[in-house]
Formats: structure tokens, C-alpha cells, sequence
């Protein structure tokens, strides 16, 4: 998807498109220059054939000219994927259906504007493209194994007790708040985990003590992904040394090179680790706002509206319990 509006926005530009080279592997796993030549091709709307030749370095053929005719649209056309999505996913408040509606406009706008054709590509190529990706499946896996187990620790009653079980140290606003952060701390080897263990089981509590809903999601998705990113040990160091070994194999450093041990993959990330400003600085800021219990923005405002509810549901609980007795 991606590519293929890089490639309309590439073409539809006013920047002369010429000839060139890019490395790539050969069968030992050594680098071979390839060398493109682009021909029969015009940086304008409209349909355009596209010619590709592949030669080494000598100008010997490697195979035959690959044609494709290319739609060119207008590379403005191009933002409203991103517009639809973020629409449809505020108004209506689903996702799922706001990032399928942005990736049926992209298979439209590169499939001649066809709607039938642009359904048919979301579904035989985008959706297969993005399943027949090995990191894909395995997250997908994951959440509906983890999703599972979410269900069944709820109906046999694990979240119940939980709950119950920390609802012992749960005897103000502020104590929630911080029940929460250490529960969160606690689930530091993957943010799903996080997010739905922690979700589902402290929910009603938080709910029942007063804890607005605005605030237990913040607590909840400013920790899960940025405590799980900076720890070695989590689901995060896999992708994370992969683009590490990525970059490094293409870096023109004379120690990588060499096989050096200050340039192995999961030794660069760890060194990261400290510059990584956002997470960590994250982090410290939800501690500071569970603990001193400041809160401000559209979360003061939140916290606010439930403390009046409680404050109202106070006298009718205490007017009820004097004429029962």
C-alpha cells in the first residue's frame, strides 16, 4: 500500500526521472549493483507504460524488459486515505471499519478508480499480502490466543478475584491510581498483555472508587507500550533488534564490517536504550501523576465531572442507609 502510493506520488511529480543503480544480494549473500533503466514513461496523468531493464555492471541482460502500464493520478488524491480513516474513526468511533474504508480508497485510487475492483484488491491482495507476513500472523495469533485467555481467566472468575484481591490496598482515588501503575509495571513483557490483563481486571474497581475513565485509560496506554519498549526481555527487542540488524547491514561502518561485538544487533539496541526520551520521560510522568495525584488538560476536566457524581450519589446513600435503620 504503501509503495504503491510512493509510486504514484513519484511519478505524478515534477522531478525528471532518470536512471540509476541499487544494491542488492546475490546467491552467496554477497551485495551485486543492479542498474535500472526507465523508459516509455511521461511524469503526467493518465495511463503510462512502464519499462523496466535489468543488466550487472558490464551491461549484460539478467532478464527480460518487465512492461507495466501505470495509472498516474494526481499525487493530492493521495491524503485523502488517511483523512477518510481519520474521520470515519472519530465519528463513529470504529476503527476496524475506519481502516478498512482507508484502504479500499487506496486500492481504488490505484485500481483506475473502480470501486468493485478496489473491494476486490482489499480483499485478495491486501488483506492476503498482509496476512502472508510472518510478523503479521504472529501478532495476530497472539491477541486472539491472548484474547482467549483473557475470556476464560473471566468466566472461571480469575479477574473477580483479582480484583478483590487488590481492592485491599484500594482505599482512595490515589491508591487506585497507584495499584494500577505497579500492576502495569508488573505486565512489562508485552503491551497487549498489559492493556487487557490490567484493562479487564481493574475496570469495575477503578470505576467504584472513583477513578474517571479518561484517567484509567492514560495510565493504561502511556505505560503498556512505553515500559515493554524499553525492556530488553519483552515482545518489543525482537522487532526492535531486527531493524537494528537491518540498518546495520547496510551501514558503511569499517567495525560492522568486521563482525565487531560493539556492532551486534541486541548490544546497539540495549545502548538505546538511554536516548530513548519519549518512553522514559513518559513513564516518569504517570508515575509523578498517580502519585501526586495533579491532573490537568481535558483530564482535570474529566476527574471533575466524576468526582461530582460521587459527590451527589453521597447524600442518597447516606438519606437511604438513615431510613433503613
Amino acid at each position: 500500500m504503501t509503495l504503491c502510493l510512493f509510486f504514484l506520488f513519484l511519478f505524478f511529480s515534477d522531478l525528471p526521472l532518470t536512471n540509476g543503480t541499487f544494491r542488492t544480494r546475490d546467491e552467496t549473500d554477497g551485495y551485486a549493483i543492479l542498474k535500472f533503466v526507465i523508459g516509455d514513461l511521461k511524469a503526467s496523468q493518465g495511463h503510462h507504460n512502464f519499462t523496466i531493464h535489468f543488466t550487472d555492471s558490464e551491461g549484460n541482460s539478467l532478464c527480460e524488459p518487465q512492461t507495466k502500464r501505470v495509472l498516474v493520478i494526481p499525487s493530492w488524491l493521495t491524503i485523502f486515505p488517511p483523512i477518510l480513516t481519520a474521520v470515519v474513526a472519530i465519528i463513529f468511533r470504529q476503527v476496524l471499519m475506519a481502516l478498512l474504508l482507508g484502504i479500499w480508497l487506496c486500492a481504488l485510487l490505484a485500481n483506475g478508480y473502480n470501486p468493485l475492483t478496489g473491494i476486490l484488491r482489499t480483499l485478495d491482495t491486501y488483506f492476503v499480502g498482509a496476512l502472508a507476513l510472518e510478523s503479521h500472523s504472529e501478532i495476530i495469533i497472539f491477541s486472539f490466543l491472548l484474547g482467549g485467555l483473557i475470556g476464560a481467566v473471566q468466566k472461571s472468575g480469575g479477574a473477580v478475584g483479582l480484583a478483590r484481591l487488590l481492592s485491599r490496598y484500594t482505599k482512595s482515588h490515589r491508591s487506585a491510581c497507584v495499584v494500577c501503575l505497579v500492576l502495569c509495571l508488573m505486565i512489562f513483557f508485552d503491551d497487549y498483555s498489559c492493556v487487557l490483563i490490567a484493562g479487564n481486571c481493574l475496570r469495575t474497581m477503578m470505576a467504584g472508587i472513583g477513578v474517571s475513565k479518561e484517567k484509567f485509560a492514560f495510565i493504561l496506554q502511556s505505560l503498556a507500550p512505553t515500559v515493554s519498549s524499553v525492556i530488553p526481555i519483552s515482545s518489543w527487542i525482537g522487532v526492535e533488534v531486527g531493524y537494528v540488524q537491518s540498518a546495520l547491514s547496510y551501514s558503511a561502518c569499517s567495525k560492522c564490517s568486521t563482525n565487531n561485538a560493539t556492532c551486534n544487533p541486541f548490544v546497539v539496541a540495549l545502548g538505546t536504550i538511554p536516548y530513548r526520551f519519549f518512553p522514559l520521560l513518559m513513564v516518569w510522568m504517570t508515575i509523578v501523576v498517580c502519585i501526586v495525584s495533579r491532573d490537568f488538560g481535558p483530564m482535570l476536566g474529566a476527574e471533575r465531572a466524576v468526582l461530582s457524581l460521587v459527590l451527589a450519589h453521597e447524600p442518597e446513600n447516606s438519606s437511604s442507609s438513615s431510613s433503613s435503620s
